[in-house]
């Protein structure tokens, strides 16, 4: 993926990690989609929109990527560790970034 890639438009698709969590969301749990960032790769390739995929996501990014078919954007959170952070890297590298 580079910066000259083209979409759809302008916006991009965050999801954030709490799409399956009923024992946090019970409330709001049909407000969200039960496949979570799955779900909206899934729309994100329908829609040809670029997607930013959590650290915390519900999902691995190889599965999210994946659905996507498409090059994601990955939210690397810190950690104390480098290791860590190193490997989470290595996976969104060969998921395919």
């Amino acid at each position: 993926m580079s910066l000259e890639d083209k979409f759809a438009c302008a916006e991009l698709i965050q999801s954030w990690g709490f799409y399956r969590d009923q024992r946090r969301w019970d409330d709001l749990l049909s407000t969200f989609h039960p496949d979570g960032e799955i779900a909206v790769a899934r729309a994100a390739r329908a829609g040809n929109h670029l997607q930013i995929l959590s650290t915390s996501s519900n999902y691995s990014v190889e599965d999210v990527t994946k659905a996507r078919g498409a090059p994601i954007w990955f939210q690397l959170y810190a950690s104390p560790k480098w290791e860590v952070a190193q490997a989470l890297i290595k996976r969104a590298d060969a998921a395919g970034w």
